[in-house]
């Protein structure tokens, strides 16, 4: 996945959210090495939501296993996260 795809998926804010760039620096430059916290810092920067941050850390996600998802699955993840949003403010 190409760093600009992952940034247009992060957020409901993406459009006027952070870059790729801002939201990784002061991470290692190879993003195929962060750890699960790096991951979680890196989408707390782009504005994920905490909730989602937690569902990547339970997941294991890593830097080397999120350049492996395919939009598809982050796709997944925030229709998974919005209906439970909705679900949970009805």
């Amino acid at each position: 996945m190409s760093s600009g795809a992952l940034v247009r998926w992060a957020t409901p804010q993406r459009r006027r959210g952070s870059s790729f760039d801002d939201a990784s620096a002061g991470l290692p430059h190879d993003a195929d090495t962060w750890t699960v916290d790096e991951v979680g810092a890196f989408l707390t920067r782009l504005g994920a939501s905490e909730a989602l941050v937690q569902h990547f850390a339970t997941e294991c996600i890593d830097g080397e296993a999120l350049l492996l998802l395919t939009e598809a699955h982050l796709d997944k993840y925030f229709e998974a996260e919005s209906a439970l949003a909705c679900a949970s403010s009805s």
